[in-house]
């Protein structure tokens, strides 16, 4: 890429990346503002059905107040007999003047008994007379002390679904009937519906479960619900809806179009009002269309200057770029003209300076060449003369060097013939010394076995006979244990005899009737304690042949004992008379190491005076060899340094001629 595309794209990126950011940081800012305003908005729409509903339902209650407290009403409530049914027509035109002032918003009125009976109503005997009976409704209305409304409901005859306003009617402190108002569920659906924010916002209510109650959409009402699975985000609306929440979100309808929504709870229901999002982020597109435009002018702009600032500077670098070329192939004596960019100015100034050093340079490595040159040859032609001669000399040495050598070899031969034969000789008198040692060892450890065998059969005696006494203590017990069962047997029948005494006494006291209960009750207690005495002999009866059968086992284990140490007893024997045969024999092995010492002695001291002598020779034949070889070495080593200097007076002669050739290339 080159210079100037590259001057070029720096350029715009400076400019683009910052108007972007710029752009971009207005549109997300005037978006969040617009989105606030939508939800003020909406919360605002929101508020005035919430306020349009309760004043609805505000008046109706106010109705109801009134036509529950009419005199007419009470008066007949506090006189009526449900039982005969007969009722007024009095009452039902009081009924249905009531519902003519409210038909715009009612479905009808009902005058309902205590007991669930349709008193009268407004509806021209469309209900059933027991329509109400066992009505939950109804019996929390009866029971109620204050008027109360019910969920949506649908009433049997009737088009429609509708609110029942019901107020409970006291006579004497006794709630007697309850006076239900019907309040069209249409007038909550229109005050609902008719609310809208914008052309394509629409506000709808749900109940408890998400049922659609009121919505633009009629088809769906009461039959759809706003949690709809396939619309992931409408149904987690749907869920916080059902627990009665108040907040905000996003969802996208069937047609792929963003939509804000805002709900809250109203008792058991949820109002909703939806806004499509692209109905008030126009102002939000524009400013990010119009920064869209700005960029792009800017860039242009951009490009249009950078183009020509790049101009500039690459012409004036072009110069110096095509001086720097030139100069490559050896022009030293180039210059760069003055240029109006400072920084570009300096590079050229610095390249005239750099030129002029090289040619000074150049100039003086010329001449010291050919001074070198003059200096080489003559170092030359003097060291391959001294060459010549130093390897005379080499030969001369190496010669003798060679015969000593030879004789210094065969002399060291003999001494580490001889060392080896001394070493033999060490060896055998240090084995010698240990079998000495090792034998006189053994003779201590054959005399310690001995003593410790007899400590063993003195052992071995006591142990004997402390298995005797044992024995004798064991067959005393066994006699002792079968004297303990013998008296266990009279305890034993003594304790059958008592049981049949007390069982006599027992059957003597029955027949004596109540003069003999106390003797039955003491013939009782002796048999309780025959019984257990009997019972107590058994178990120790039990514990005692246990006790036998352990001491016939212990008379085994001592009778065994008494063999295995009869047998330990002939070993000891026998170990006795080893001992004594292997104690004779170490004498004897001592006897024969210590003469065997004696004559070693004497080998090692004709070894050493033998190896004294043939070390003398060898360090003088090895002084000669030494001395040879350092003359002979010192022969080499100038021969090489003087093969050396040749070698590297020809390599610098090289070095002298390719750099002469390189210098030529140079114009100065």
């Amino acid at each position: 890429m080159s210079l100037r595309v590259k001057l070029t794209l720096y350029f715009l990126i400076l400019i683009i990346i910052p108007a972007s950011a710029v752009g971009l940081y207005s549109y997300k800012k005037s978006e969040e503002i617009l989105e606030n305003q939508i939800v003020d908005k909406l919360e605002m729409m929101n508020t005035s059905i919430v306020g349009e509903v309760n004043n609805r339902m505000n008046d109706f209650e106010t109705i109801g107040g009134v036509f529950g407290t009419n005199a007419a009403l009470v008066d007949y409530i506090e006189t009526v007999d449900s039982t005969t049914k007969n009722y007024e027509p009095k009452i039902t035109r009081v009924i249905n003047s009531f519902y003519e002032s409210i038909s715009d918003v009612s479905k009808g009125i009902v005058l309902i008994n205590k007991d669930g009976t349709v008193i009268t109503d407004s509806l021209d005997g469309k209900l059933e007379s027991n329509y109400f009976y066992g009505n939950k409704f109804f019996l929390d209305s009866i029971a109620s002390e204050e008027a109360i409304w019910s969920d949506v409901q649908i009433v049997e005859n009737m088009q429609g679904n509708v609110l029942i306003y019901a107020i409970p009617i006291s006579v004497k402190g006794n709630n007697r009937a309850v006076l239900a108002l019907m309040l069209d569920f249409e007038v909550i659906n229109k005050i609902v519906t008719d609310n809208s924010l914008g052309n394509e916002g629409y506000s709808f209510l749900t109940d408890e479960m998400g049922i659609y109650l009121a919505h633009p959409e009629e088809n769906i009402r009461f039959i759809d619900t706003v949690m709809n699975k396939e619309n992931q985000a409408l149904y987690d609306i749907g869920l916080k809806m059902t627990d009665g929440e108040k907040d905000s979100g996003y969802f996208f309808n069937e047609a792929g179009q963003r939509n804000i929504i805002l709900y809250e709870g109203i008792g058991n229901w949820s109002l909703a009002t939806v806004v499509p999002e692209d109905q008030f982020m126009a102002p939000a597109k524009d400013i990010f269309n119009k920064t869209s435009i700005a960029i792009l002018v800017f860039a242009v702009l951009g490009l249009l200057f950078s183009l020509v600032v790049t101009n500039g500077i690459v012409k004036q670098l072009k110069e110096v770029v095509e001086k720097m070329e030139k100069a490559k192939d050896g022009y030293l004596n180039l210059t760069v003209k003055k240029q109006s960019i400072k920084e570009i100015n300096k590079l050229g100034e610095s390249f005239n300076i750099m030129m002029k050093n090289m040619g000074g340079l150049v100039h003086g490595v010329k001449d010291v060449v050919k001074e070198v040159n003059g200096i080489s040859t003559s170092v030359k032609m003097t060291s391959d003369e001294l060459g010549k001669s130093s390897e005379e000399v080499s030969r001369a040495i190496e010669d003798i060097a060679s015969g000593a050598t030879d004789q210094a070899f065969e002399m060291n031969h003999s001494v580490e013939e001889t060392n080896v034969l001394a070493q033999n000789l060490n060896v055998i008198v240090e084995k010698s010394d240990q079998t000495l040692e090792k034998s006189k060892e053994m003779q201590l450890k054959s005399f310690a076995g001995a003593k410790s065998l007899k400590k063993l059969g003195e052992g071995i005696s006591e142990t004997t006979e402390k298995s005797g006494n044992i024995a004798t203590k064991v067959s005393i017990l066994t006699d002792k244990s079968l004297e303990i069962g013998m008296i266990l047997e009279t305890i034993e029948g003594i304790s059958e005899q008592t049981n049949l005494l007390a069982l006599n006494a027992a059957i003597e006291a029955a027949r004596a009737g109540d003069a003999g209960k106390g003797f039955a009750v003491v013939a009782d207690e002796v048999r309780k304690l025959a019984e257990e005495s009997g019972n107590s002999t058994i178990k120790i009866k039990g514990i005692i042949e246990e006790i036998q059968r352990i001491i016939e086992s212990t008379n085994d284990d001592v009778d065994a004992s008494t063999k295995a140490i009869e047998t330990i007893n002939q070993s000891i024997d026998e170990a006795n008379l080893s001992f004594k045969a292997i104690s004779e024999s170490i004498d004897q092995v001592i006897g024969n190491v210590s003469d065997l010492g004696t004559n070693i002695s004497e080998i090692d001291h004709i070894k050493s005076n033998v190896i004294e002598s043939l070390e003398k020779v060898l360090r003088i034949t090895e002084g000669f060899v030494s001395n040879a070889e350092e003359v002979s070495a010192t022969a080499e080593e100038q021969t090489a340094a003087t093969q050396g200097v040749g070698i590297t007076i020809d390599e610098l002669n090289d070095l002298t001629h390719a750099l002469e050739k390189k210098l030529d290339v140079f114009q100065v």
